[in-house]
């Protein structure tokens, strides 16, 4: 979860604008499918136990120790009270082949706390009754050291969990100055009981933006044979996953849309599922998309489009033909209509405000994103 001061239309800007080239990876193609119900708008975690059929979710930081059950259409189904909780930060969810679930209340945006906790309840589904008794494992990092740790140091906030072979897989959320780029991966048995835990491995996301190569969720396919980590406009798969060095060699996914991508599930080997936060009226909904559309290929070959002047004050060109579709946005993250020329490949945007905008083409069923100033 962000800080409650921190403006979401002023992360969009941070985010889409922290770079002038283009995304490199391929586009991942989201569909919406609907509106999460009110008392889901900060889902911060997110699975399925039935192939999709219905869905389980919760908040992050409202301090209500529940969990959400919604269907395919978002209608709100039940409410399960975890009675002996505590609800700090609960940043992720997952669940093991019997079904027991696991709540991670270790969101730690201050890096400073002491009681990270990961609850393991029993497959609500199975229950009749809408409160459930919680067996608690208490763990600390086996790396830090001081609470809040030195800038360059701040790797322990935590928003993503699988659970794998008896334990739980951890994937750190970067919150480095200067940002450093790495996820960190840590491992926690699945049982009950106070722990530390083993630092397992690392992987570099990005060097760009903190806002979007820092790891905000994570998911493993049916067949364990994908790993897909998210961020807020980009995710990395691991496929084919290898169970022994989890997160090396990524694959870049960008997605279609931005928003505060937290909760992250498969309900099949190819099927994924996500909800966003809502923030500043942006996101509280559910998502899903088909890994099938870019699992099958390895080809990230991607034009070199000429946009220029920018910045600019009246007119902008666009040095590509073949193009589908063009889309601008505003900062946060509104469609604006300009008509480009076709012919002359101008678009004028001399009645803009001045300021940072998205440029997103489309070309042979591709998207690209880039930066442009309007001077």
């Amino acid at each position: 979860m962000l800080n409650n001061n921190f403006s979401f239309a002023f992360l969009f800007m941070l985010i889409q604008f922290s770079s002038s080239e283009i995304l490199k990876g391929q586009i991942l193609q989201f569909r919406t499918v609907c509106k999460l119900p009110s008392e889901l708008k900060e889902s911060s975690g997110l699975i399925s136990n039935n192939h999709g059929a219905t869905f389980w979710s919760h908040n992050d930081s409202d301090g209500k120790k529940i969990i959400y059950e919604i269907d395919s259409t978002c209608k709100l189904l039940r409410q399960v009270f975890i009675k002996n909780a505590i609800s700090i930060d609960w940043e992720d969810i997952t669940q093991d082949p019997s079904g027991n679930m696991y709540i991670g209340d270790f969101g730690n945006n201050n890096l400073n706390r002491k009681d990270l906790t990961i609850y393991k309840i029993p497959n609500p589904s199975l229950i009749v009754e809408d409160t459930i008794i919680a067996e608690s494992i208490y763990f600390t990092y086996l790396n830090q050291f001081d609470f809040p740790p030195a800038n360059d140091q701040k790797n322990f906030d935590m928003e993503a969990m699988i659970w794998y072979r008896d334990s739980l897989h951890l994937f750190s959320k970067n919150r480095t100055t200067p940002f450093s780029g790495y996820t960190y991966h840590h491992v926690l048995p699945d049982k009950p009981g106070q722990y530390q835990t083993i630092l397992r491995d690392s992987v570099v996301t990005g060097l760009g933006s903190m806002f979007q190569n820092w790891v905000t969720g994570a998911a493993l396919s049916p067949n364990d044979d994908k790993l897909m980590l998210l961020s807020y406009d980009r995710g990395w798969l691991f496929a084919p996953f290898d169970p022994e060095h989890m997160i090396q060699n990524p694959r870049l996914v960008t997605f279609s849309n931005f928003s505060q991508t937290e909760g992250i599930c498969f309900t099949s080997n190819n099927d994924l599922w996500i909800t966003d936060e809502l923030q500043s009226g942006i996101g509280g909904k559910l998502y899903h998309a088909d890994l099938s559309q870019i699992i099958a290929t390895n080809n990230l070959n991607f034009n070199s489009f000429q946009i220029y002047p920018n910045p600019s004050s009246n007119f902008i060109y666009i040095n590509e033909n073949n193009i589908q579709q063009i889309k601008l946005y505003s900062y946060d993250g509104l469609e604006i209509d300009l008509p480009f020329g076709s012919i002359d490949h101008r678009m004028d945007i001399s009645t803009l405000v001045n300021g940072f905008y998205i440029l997103k083409l489309q070309k042979n069923n591709t998207w690209y994103s880039f930066k442009l100033i309007k001077s």
